[in-house]
């Protein structure tokens, strides 16, 4: 999948090992590496939907639809599909059509945190 990013800010933090390992400590940052790495290496987000560790589920009631992958116990990498978002035909997103993801934060979903 092609990965894109929300803003210039958040390209820059993961675009390099130095400034994710400041933000957020060698073990989480070698997380996200690889939960980007992973995310590239699928060709769709049904791909990426069928790998256990990454645990990859869309949010409810969020829009843009949102999806979200574990980085840690805490921490989730949030996501969604590049626009226009394909559908089926019962409205639901076609997660073997979505080839392109813009990554919005990184989230600790038991305190509300956002690290970005």
């Amino acid at each position: 999948m092609e990965l894109l990013f929300s803003n210039t800010k958040l390209r820059k933090l993961f675009s390099g090992e130095k400034e994710l390992y400041r933000r957020f400590g060698q073990v989480v940052a070698k997380r996200i590496m690889q939960r980007l790495t992973e995310m590239v290496a699928a060709a769709t987000l049904q791909d990426l939907s069928h790998l256990p560790p990454a645990r990859c589920h869309e949010l409810i009631n969020r829009e843009p639809p949102t999806f979200s992958v574990d980085v840690s116990a805490n921490l989730r990498l949030l996501f969604t599909p590049r626009h226009p978002i394909p559908r089926t035909s019962d409205n639901q997103i076609d997660r073997a059509n979505v080839f392109s993801v813009i990554i919005l934060e990184v989230v600790d979903t038991h305190e509300g945190k956002v690290r970005r």
